[in-house]
């Protein structure tokens, strides 16, 4: 069996509206990963599915989509979520 990696989860990634379209996000994600990898982790996410902003934004930034799962976020109130992880190390 191979190694099994080491995960880190970016569980909140927020940009005030009046603050977007500057770059902040990617510059956010990218310290996120970066502080991963220096702890010898793999990045993951999710994100609401109707969050398509965050979506682009991960995918411009090289992120994997892995998968879409339902969540139930209340009684009566089921979410789907987009599962990404990191891209690759550079060489």
């Amino acid at each position: 069996m191979g190694d099994v990696p080491q995960l880190a989860v970016v569980s909140r990634l927020f940009v005030l509206p009046e603050a977007r379209g500057h770059a902040l996000g990617g510059l956010l994600l990218g310290r996120a990963v970066a502080r991963a990898r220096e702890l010898g982790l793999q990045p993951l996410l999710d994100v609401v599915a109707t969050d398509t902003a965050a979506c682009a934004l991960y995918e411009r930034h090289g992120w994997e989509l892995l998968g879409t799962v339902l969540r139930r976020w209340g009684p009566e109130q089921l979410v789907t979520l987009r599962c990404y992880a990191a891209p690759a190390p550079a060489s």
